[in-house]
């Protein structure tokens, strides 16, 4: 099993909380509806594209924003691992990468800046 990195994992549980958000708001938008319709002694049928315009408008932003998150999780993971084999297909160290010098003093080796 891959180390998931700090980054990742943040992206992970705010997608997640956007996803709780999301169906609260959807819950809570239907509830609304269903009162308002109770209210007014109206069918929730006969004002069918309305209702679900409001519960679009109401929780889909927190979706799209969950996904959003969420597949950024996944586009660092992706980043991370293509830089992972990046540093294996060398036999010189991550540091010599990493640093501005000409040479590393720890492979004695040009590095090309």
């Amino acid at each position: 099993m891959k180390k998931v990195t700090g980054l990742e994992l943040a992206m992970y549980i705010v997608a997640g909380v956007f996803g709780v958000i999301f169906l609260w708001m959807a819950i809570s938008s239907i509830t609304y509806l269903n009162d308002y319709t109770a209210q007014y002694g109206i069918t929730l049928g006969s004002m069918f594209g309305e209702a679900l315009k409001y519960i679009i408008s109401q929780s889909f932003n927190y979706l799209a924003f969950g996904l959003m998150f969420f597949f950024g999780g996944r586009v660092a993971k992706k980043v991370q691992s293509v830089e992972a084999v990046f540093y294996e297909d060398f036999d010189l160290p991550e540091e010599c990468f990493n640093c501005e010098a000409e040479t590393c003093e720890g492979c004695e080796e040009v590095v090309e800046a």
